[in-house]
């Protein structure tokens, strides 16, 4: 290893450098011949060898990648002057000697990877981003030429398949990360630290402006902006048109405050949807829009131009970024669309669409590896109900965009890909939108009733079961109505129950009014408070209840506790059976449905579906005759008759005896002839098209070709037919029979020589002059039938349009009354249950299904991170008790647009969609329960909280006897470092801090060394960036399995971070495992020890001096970091230990809550500061138990 750095040192500080840049400059400044292959690309092998990367020091490598930094146009433009060529050789052979694939492309995407990591400002260099999307394209066509016929001429065809499937692999997922890199959007940067303004005259001023003068649809003074702008949200469908698609104009948005103006009465429930209905159609519409919007620009440059788009469309699908804003969106794009008939179902209209598989696994020849490429994009891109938009450039450049939703299944995509690993397909409803999205239309018929069920007369909980069963309390009842009741209760719970006091407030309180809130900061049991809530509900006979989440996590967290606690096992669980939890999977609806009686559906089921079936056969009929290029025969007849006279005569009434007598047969069904062929359909032009007088004449085609080869003309063939020779006979006796037969047809109707078959292929300008349509060809009928189509087509479809409308009309009524007759038998189900649970989003989809069920009882779990107007959507008629468990202090709602984001400085305070309706109501005033006894952190940890957002939390006396953290000298450690982070951009996938990395790393090995924290959950790494999360695990899976939430992955998976860029952890010794995780997946979970990445660093040294850390509202690079509600959730999670990587000064100067965490004793006397030279030393140091 010396040596090797020796050698470099040499190299750099001598010429080498100089001679390095002359061989690159060499293409561009010399007139002799050269060689590419000989005299670039082992630059770029050299760079990227063992004895540079991995020996050299960080500064001699930097030296000697400068030169690349230094001539990248050059590079750039001897490569592409090159490799064009050369890919269109198929062979990168110079001369006779051979050069592969393999080594080209890996060394020439390593070299530039290794460049772009080491000087940050490549990847944003258009030049690098160009360079790379071509080598990439490049590669696929490499890639994709070692298997095609003839092959690449490289050493790679030769190999083993799975050799070459796996050099392929490996090169891919080079191409990959350094797309990623250069591709990675880069967000603008947001001074987020000024104070947030109060409210302000001049802010009401400026909304009353834009009010004024661009309000919604008529009330906008230039007129409405597209066709689906109005002021009254009934009259919006939620679908987009292409209009609003394409308009470039912002949308309408009320403010969400109460003194916003708008322009509806203040203080009117129809204020508060218009508010929430238009922000979460926002929410929801920004993305489609801004994609639309990217593609639509693409397509309409010109073709010389190189676009996003141009390079998928020429890779054959992949994924869109559009370009760097805070507001960038990730999308899938499908190429070369076909299409298939439509279906009617179940699921109403449908339009099958046929794509090509994207470059990836979904191209495998292995078809359990496309299965599994489907699968997971079954479940996140194009699953059931998912938002398309097909977009259609015809020759004349005009770009039609048509909105649906996926119909078919998962299971549906999965079995396409099976069949081939080209092209998939899928079905898709192009529907009127208010049928496609009914929320909306829902939304506005919700009018919340009083809670009567707890006022009735004879009503009252029972709150026995809240006593541990050697309490001796056989009996406890709560009168909701009465004040003496619930003071008795309160005092029988204090005294012998199995809960704390907050915690007893919290369940009266929650008994006791109509719309409740509890608070539940970190540690204090808001799950096992809800339990124990629900308990009594079911005890006291409330049912139905249903309770929602906002994540599948935490729905089926809720619903395995109350298997557990063994309140009730009559549960039901909506959703999808993909998103369910596997215990959970027995309690699906679907299952229920699927174990139920036959006969319990009932009659109207059964007859909405043969109604349905009825239609769509008749549909069938219908599609089958428009898409199978003819006009029913009896229509033709009729336009030949007035529009080509002289052809109707001839086919019709001039018709040959012997023709006459085959179609009468043929029309008549009789014994007589077997007429080869479709199914006739009794017209004489269909006869004809279908050249049923010709095949009649034809001998057998086992035989034809023998006979063809006779010269004989017709009366010789057809005396050969009656030579007397019994051998000849029996050698051809199929072709004997069949020709006696003919001839005994047309001797009946006067004819003695036997009919020609035609040959002709004349043009159709003289079939039209010529009227002897029986004397035309096969080919030539065809040729003249196509003439006379077009024309005759017109005069029908107006009619088949009609009976296609109305065929559909009938089958959405069929379809309604089998949806009715369905949601019936099914909320009948769902009565019979005590508790129903799904999520947000489910519960928006299945609003009149919930309508039906009639629950009393509306639970909100997590109700912190819950959108108002998912609620809202949720609070369907028969609910009379809302109560929501939750933290508002915690993480808000997840929304996609920073404009509407209560965090952003400039547009929050005017929007604050991600203000959860738990939040707003705190807010202002309404009354919610805290429970202030915490039953996790050891009290070190807890007072990080509690003097900065909880001054009540008290401490459970079982965290006053933990242990301390084994081979640490403190259970709270803040590690202050300026080592800078990396990446571009401000999404969470950007990020990541190599530093960091390695603490981690260091950490916890020696936390396992220890010997006790082997187990999962005894430590937990989590990360503020979900960009750090795989880099984490690559790290640390040399030395202990890393557990990745599926949440994380899939979180990862939509900003393009497949599973199989996460290390693999399958040869790791399983006795050692710890958990991975991102900050805003771990909400409700706790860990032993607790290491924290904050990620965030620009480089700022800490001196030490704790007078330095204060907050001053200045520009601080820390993101979303300022959060009071991720710090929050950050310095909660540890039981025992917590240690924080990060850097002190940025923090504090960024927020008010970091200043004052990092000034607390606890976290002051463990905060250390480290110096990139010595960070090892001072990490031993703090170790100081090891």
């Amino acid at each position: 290893m010396e040596d090797a750095q020796l050698y470099l040192r040499e190299f750099v500080e001598g010429n080498g450098i100089v001679r390095l840049t002359d061989a690159v400059r060499y293409p561009m400044n010399s007139p002799r011949s050269w060689s590419f292959q000989r005299g670039y690309v082992p630059i770029f092998v050299y760079l990227t060898s063992e004895s540079v990367i991995k020996k050299g020091l960080h500064a001699d490598i930097n030296k000697l990648y400068g030169v690349i930094h230094n001539n990248f146009k050059t590079i750039r433009d001897t490569i592409e002057t090159h490799m064009p060529r050369l890919i269109k050789a198929r062979s990168f052979k110079d001369g006779h000697k051979p050069l592969s694939g393999r080594i080209l492309f890996k060394a020439i995407f390593s070299a530039i990877h290794e460049y772009v990591t080491r000087f940050k400002v490549a990847a944003s260099n258009p030049d690098v981003r160009q360079l790379v999307e071509r080598m990439a394209g490049w590669f696929d066509t490499w890639a994709a030429a070692l298997s095609s016929n003839p092959p690449f001429d490289d050493e790679c065809v030769r190999f083993e398949t799975y050799q070459k499937e796996s050099i392929i692999e490996n090169i891919d997922n080079d191409k990959e990360r350094l797309l990623s890199l250069v591709k990675e959007p880069v967000a603008l940067g947001v001074d987020q630290g000024t104070r947030r303004q109060e409210i302000t005259e001049g802010l009401i001023a400026n909304l009353q402006r834009i009010l004024d003068n661009e309000g919604p649809g008529h009330l906008c003074k230039e007129g409405p902006r597209h066709d689906n702008d109005h002021d009254k949200i009934r009259n919006i469908g939620v679908a987009p048109t292409p209009d609003e698609l394409l308009c470039d104009e912002d949308p309408y948005l009320p403010g969400n405050f109460f003194e916003a103006p708008h322009h509806l009465e203040p203080r009117s429930v129809q204020r508060l949807f218009d508010i929430q209905f238009r922000l979460l159609r926002e929410e929801m519409m920004a993305p489609v829009r801004r994609a639309v919007q990217s593609v639509v620009s693409d397509l309409k440059k010109p073709n010389s131009i190189s676009t996003t788009l141009s390079e998928i469309i020429r890779q054959g699908g992949g994924r869109y970024v559009t370009p760097d804003t805070q507001d960038s969106v990730m999308f899938s794009v499908f190429t070369n669309i076909t299409f298939h008939p439509l279906s009617l179902d179940t699921r109403g209209i449908s339009l099958g669409i046929e794509f090509d598989t994207p470059p990836g696994d979904g191209q495998s020849d292995i078809v359990e590896t496309r299965v599994a490429y489907w699968d997971r994009i079954a479940s996140k891109r194009l699953t059931q109900g998912a938002l398309i938009a097909l977009i259609w450039k015809d020759p004349l450049d005009k770009v039609d965009i048509y909105i649906g939703t996926v119909t078919s299944t998962p299971f549906d995509l999965v079995a396409s890909a099976r069949q081939s690993s080209d092209r998939v397909s899928i079905k898709v409803s192009f529907l009127d939108p208010a049928a496609e999205f009914r929320s909306k239309h829902e939304l506005k018929q919700i009018a919340i009733r009083p809670p009567f069920y707890s006022i009735a007369p004879s009503f009252s909980f029972d709150l026995t079961n809240l006593f541990p069963p050697d309490s001796n309390v056989w009996s406890l009842a709560l009168n909701p109505s009465s004040p003496s009741s619930i003071k008795q209760a309160k005092t029988s719970l204090l005294q012998g129950s199995r809960l704390d006091p907050s915690q007893v407030d919290a369940v009266v309180d929650s008994l006791t009014r109509e719309v409740s809130l509890i608070q539940g900061p970190p540690g204090t049991g808001k799950s096992y408070t809800g339990l124990e809530l629900i308990r009594v509900l079911v005890k006291s006979g409330v049912a139905p209840i249903l309770m929602v989440a906002f994540t599948n996590h935490v729905l089926d967290h809720m619903l395995k506790g109350i298997l557990d606690n063994e309140i009730t096992d009559q549960i039901i669980r909506l959703g999808s059976r993909f998103a369910a939890d596997e215990r959970l999977a027995g309690f699906s609806l679907e299952e229920l449905e699927s174990n139920a009686p036959k006969s319990k559906p009932g009659r109207p089921i059964n007859s909405a579906r043969r109604a349905m079936g009825e239609i769509e056969d008749e549909m069938d009929r219908l599609m089958k005759s428009i898409t199978r290029g003819r006009v029913p025969g009896h229509e033709m007849e009729k336009y030949l008759a007035s529009a080509y006279p002289g052809h109707y005569h001839e086919l019709v009434r001039n018709t040959p005896a012997w023709i006459s007598a085959l179609f009468t047969e043929a029309s008549g069904n009789g014994s007589g002839w077997n007429i080869a062929g479709r199914q006739f359909s009794g017209s004489m032009v269909d006869f004809w098209l279908d050249a049923k007088d010709l095949k009649f004449l034809e001998p057998p085609a086992v035989y034809a070709g023998d006979i063809s080869q006779q010269p004989l003309s017709t009366f010789n063939r057809f005396r050969y037919l009656g030579e007397g020779d019994s051998q000849v006979q029996e050698e051809q006796d199929p072709v004997s029979k069949h020709q006696q037969a003919v001839y005994e047809h047309i001797q009946r109707h006067g004819l003695h020589v036997m009919p020609s078959i035609p040959t002709a292929n004349r043009l159709p300008r003289e079939l039209q002059s010529d009227p002897k349509v029986w004397s035309m060809s096969f080919s030539e009928r065809r040729r003249l039938y196509n003439v006379w189509y077009m024309p005759a087509s017109q005069s029908i479809r107006e009619r088949q349009l009609e009976e296609f409308e109305d065929l559909r009309r009938k089958h959405i009524w069929a379809l309604e009354a089998f949806n009715k007759a369905k949601e019936e038998y099914r909320a009948n189900l769902l009565r019979e249950a005590h508790i129903v649970g799904c999520t947000t989003t489910g519960a928006a989809k299945l609003v009149s299904l919930l309508s039906e069920m009639r629950p009393k009882v509306l639970i909100v779990e997590e109700a912190g991170q819950v959108l108002e107007s998912h609620i809202l959507a949720t609070l369907v008629g028969s609910v009379n008790h809302l109560i929501m468990i939750g933290d508002p202090l915690q993480l808000r709602p997840n929304i996609n647009s920073w404009k509407l984001s209560s965090d952003n400085p400039v547009t929050g305070k005017i929007y604050r969609f991600n203000e959860s309706l738990m939040e707003r109501l705190a807010r202002n005033g309404f009354p919610m329960t805290q429970l202030d006894v915490q039953r996790r952190m050891r009290p070190s940890i807890s007072s990080l909280i509690r003097t900065t957002l909880y001054p009540n939390l008290q401490d459970n006396a079982k965290v006053l006897s933990y242990p301390d953290v084994r081979g640490m000298d403190k259970n709270v450690l803040f590690i202050s470092h300026e080592n800078l982070e990396r990446g571009g951009g401000e999404d969470s996938v950007s990020k990541h801090n190599e530093f960091e990395i390695n603490l981690i790393y260091d950490l916890v090995a020696h936390l396992l060394r220890q010997g006790c924290y082997n187990e999962e959950g005894n430590i937990v790494v989590l990360a503020a960036y979900l960009g750090q999360v795989p880099k984490i695990q690559q790290k640390l899976q040399s030395l202990v399995t890393t557990v990745v939430d599926d949440r994380d992955a899939e979180a990862l998976a939509e900003h393009g971070v497949e599973e199989t860029e996460l290390a693999t952890t399958r040869e790791i010794d399983m006795s050692k495992r710890v958990l991975v995780r991102s900050l805003d997946n771990f909400q409700g979970e706790e860990g032993d020890v607790i290491i924290l990445s904050l990620v965030r660093n620009s480089g700022t040294r800490f001196n030490g001096d704790i007078s330095h850390l204060q907050f001053t509202g200045g520009k601080s690079p820390i993101g979303f970091l300022k959060s009071k509600n991720r710090t929050n959730v950050g310095l909660s999670r540890a039981k025992h230990g917590l240690y924080v990587f990060g850097n002190a000064p940025e923090l504090a100067r960024g927020s008010d809550m970091w200043a004052r965490v990092t000034i607390i004793p606890t976290t002051f006397n463990g905060l250390t500061s480290l110096v990139n030279s010595n960070w090892l030393l001072q990490m031993e140091d703090a170790f100081s138990h090891a």
